[in-house]
């Protein structure tokens, strides 16, 4: 959790609808991404810390197309953000 590690960032970077992690945890695509959007909405946006990168779509391992953008930053973009402890580092989705 962010208040484990207050002085760290972290980050989800993830397709709106991921196209493997459902199989592995045995639930519905629509499971997952309700899941996905609550744990989004609870954890990731009130924190100071936590940040999202969500592509809009079916895929998996968004870190595998660095130049990929959402909201305007590309994962390249959004990562060096959050190593560099940028002030600019933000959520970013559809």
């Amino acid at each position: 959790s962010a208040s484990t590690v207050p002085g760290s960032r972290g980050a989800l970077l993830s397709y709106t609808q991921d196209s493997v992690l459902p199989s592995f945890w045995g639930v519905t695509e629509t499971q997952f991404t309700m899941g996905l959007d609550e744990d989004i909405t609870n954890a990731f946006t009130p924190s100071k810390n936590l940040r999202v990168f969500q592509e809009a779509g079916m895929g998996h391992v968004l870190w595998f197309n660095p130049n990929l953008m959402t909201g305007g930053v590309s994962v390249q973009q959004f990562v060096t953000l959050m190593v560099t402890d940028s002030a600019s580092w933000a959520s970013v989705g559809p």
